[in-house]
């Protein structure tokens, strides 16, 4: 899994808008991180090897988590405005428009919509995803019950979500 998010930071490379390009890259560099400690931290847990500083990669695996998310939020933010411009601008040819290009515009419009509701949806979960390792690193403090329902929702939302992709 770690190979693929540096497989997708590299295809990321071909991004045109550069902010959007940064942030993806981030995300995608993070992610490996995080994956890569992980898999030690699992090693270590199994017993398979055990690691010396074992909580210090605990603690980067964290960093690397939250830093993925926080890429992954900024993101969402940006494409969020992004799609509010176009909103706007469809929503303007509106009102100059013949009934072709109005009804056009309507379906676009509906597109924009749903496409906004994903995005929404996502810094949602992002939002609350951040809670956990920013909890774990000591820089919230949550106790243990709220930390879990966090983590069962946003499981839900993302498993909904895959649901949604896969039953097209």
């Amino acid at each position: 899994k770690p190979v693929e998010h540096l497989e997708n930071a590299t295809k990321a490379t071909a991004i045109k808008d550069e902010l959007m390009k940064f942030f993806t890259i981030g995300k995608q560099l993070a992610y490996a991180g995080y994956l890569t400690l992980d898999g030690i931290i699992f090693l270590d847990g199994a017993g398979a090897y055990k690691f010396k500083n074992i909580k210090k990669y605990s603690e980067y695996a964290s960093k690397f988590w939250l830093a993925g998310i926080v890429f992954g939020f900024l993101s969402g933010l940006y494409r969020s405005r992004q799609i509010q411009i176009c909103r706007m601008t469809v929503a303007r040819g509106l009102s100059h428009s013949g009934e072709a290009e109005k009804s056009n515009a309507r379906t676009e419009l509906k597109a924009i919509d749903k496409d906004q509701h994903s995005v929404y949806k996502q810094l949602l979960q992002d939002g609350l995803d951040m809670l956990i390792p920013s909890t774990g690193l000591g820089y919230l403090n949550l106790d243990d019950g709220a930390v879990g329902l966090i983590g069962t929702v946003t499981s839900i939302m993302g498993a909904e979500t895959q649901w949604r992709k896969v039953n097209k």
